[in-house]
Formats: structure tokens, sequence, C-alpha cells
């Protein structure tokens, strides 16, 4: 994928707006009060929009959509080191943070 970051773990996210300009957002079960728009890692191989359709289907149900933007740049987070430490271990690798193309 060009210019992904090195040592960070691809991610997409979609912000999902529909015919009246409302987007759309989920409240996370995992996490009560937290809310999230969907979002995701990228498979080997995968590219970003093909995982952004992927995510958004298996996140939601949602299988009619349409990609009008993307960010031409990778956005990166740096994990705090309790996650960091914890994610490394559930995705068996050596990450930092995660970088995301919306």
């Amino acid at each position: 994928m060009d210019g992904l970051p090195s040592g960070y773990r691809p991610n997409v996210g979609v912000c999902l707006i529909n015919s009246d300009n409302l987007v759309f957002v989920a409240s996370r079960l995992n996490v009560p009060g937290a809310w999230q728009m969907p979002q995701g890692g990228i498979e080997d191989g995968e590219e970003p929009k093909s995982a952004a359709i992927r995510e958004l289907m298996e996140e939601t149900g949602i299988v009619s959509a349409e990609i009008i933007a993307e960010v031409p740049n990778w956005l990166t987070c740096d994990f705090p080191p309790a996650v960091k430490a914890k994610v490394n271990r559930l995705w068996r690798g050596e990450w930092h943070g995660q970088a995301q193309k919306w």
C-alpha cells in the first residue's frame, strides 16, 4: 500500500452519510457509553477501498454504499503503552499504532 508508515497496522474507517446528510455512529456493545464509526483492519493483499466496503458490511450489514472521497494520506495514532502490549499480543505483531485511511 502506497505511503503506509512502517510499524503501523493498516486500518480503514468509514464516515457514512445518508441522503439527509445524517452521519452514522453506533454505540459499542463492549464499552458502555462509547460511540464509534465503522472501522477495522486491512487484510493482506486488500486495498483500502475494498476493506472499507467489507468493514461497513461486516459491522453494519449495509451492502449498498458509494465512496465519494478518501483522505489523501495515512492518518496515524500511537497506542498508549498498556494498549500496545495488549494489541500486539492479539494481533501477533509489533505495532506502534494504527495508520488509517478514511
